[in-house]
């Protein structure tokens, strides 16, 4: 089964911009472990800003160059249907950790 990432996004302090992305997951993670590696990785356990780990931002900027406002991550499921990227979730989750290391002062 492919693995769904679901975010959101408070664009002010009365709304809320809910969203998922589903990846592949060839080798068979579960939601659980992936649950608890991304609240290491993320800034609090809970903030990422989504375009500058290619994920799709909720709102509104898409390119990679541009940085969107902080998005929360919520959690992680399974999922049947198709994997919104070509990416697996290990190399996303390779690639959060490439980036953490790379980028330390984002994160606290």
């Amino acid at each position: 089964m492919n693995l769904i990432l679901h975010y959101l996004h408070r664009p002010s302090e009365t709304e809320c911009v809910y969203g998922a992305y589903s990846f592949t997951n060839p080798e068979g993670l579960k939601p659980g472990p992936v649950h608890h590696e991304i609240e290491k990785l993320l800034i609090g356990a809970e903030f990422f800003v989504p375009n500058r780990l290619g994920v799709p931002a909720l709102d509104g900027t898409t390119a990679a160059d541009v940085d969107s406002d902080y998005h929360e991550y919520e959690g992680i499921e399974e999922t049947e249907a198709d994997a919104q990227d070509t990416r697996s979730m290990r190399e996303f989750l390779d690639e959060l950790k490439k980036y953490k290391k790379e980028n330390p002062g984002e994160f606290w």
